[in-house]
């Protein structure tokens, strides 16, 4: 995947359209990337044929919210269903090509910006993210647990994530109460 990692590394996405390549975000097209591209259209082609479609895209909406959106579907599909469910309140749709994983608000303003830095996430073991996450609500690990915020899954599916991407999404959840204060 020499060639993809080349314009992913150049902080763009890159689809294949029947037949035609879609880069993203325009501005960061320059005259280089143009002639690596005419270079390399066939590589290119035969790559995101192969790579995995699931990664993060960002919808940023009207009112400035931004909604981290992540299955199994091209930019394309994800901006058609965004448009259908958003409508006008949509601005724009932000593919973050190699990023599996949750976001947090810092990396999104970087993200939107266009500076965020790929970076890998450590994996943790499962009690040492469930802490980690825990810590980050001010709650202990066997309240998250027993108030179903998270269970025995995952603790193996989703140590991947960020534990501080994670503790914001929980706290997002309209049924999250912080703990009692034990004195």
């Amino acid at each position: 995947m020499a060639a993809l990692d080349y314009l992913k590394g150049c902080g763009l996405s890159v689809e294949a359209i029947n037949g035609k390549l879609r880069l993203s975000p325009i501005k960061l097209i320059t005259d280089d990337v143009r002639r690596y591209v005419q270079q390399h259209r066939m590589d290119l082609l035969t790559e995101t044929k192969y790579a995995p479609l699931a990664w993060l895209h960002l919808l940023v909406l009207e009112s400035g919210a931004v909604v981290q959106h992540f299955l199994e579907q091209n930019t394309a599909e994800v901006e058609q269903d965004a448009r259908r469910r958003h409508g006008a309140l949509l601005l724009s749709v932000v593919p973050l090509p190699g990023i599996q994983r949750a976001l947090t608000d810092e990396e999104i303003a970087k993200a939107l910006a266009g500076t965020l830095a790929k970076q890998q996430t450590p994996v943790l073991d499962g009690k040492d993210w469930l802490r980690r996450v825990a810590a980050h609500l001010d709650a202990s690990p066997d309240y998250l647990m027993k108030q179903g915020f998270l269970d025995r899954h995952d603790l193996v599916e989703q140590q991947h994530q960020l534990p501080e991407a994670v503790a914001s999404l929980i706290r997002s959840n309209p049924a999250w109460r912080a703990p009692p204060v034990n004195n």
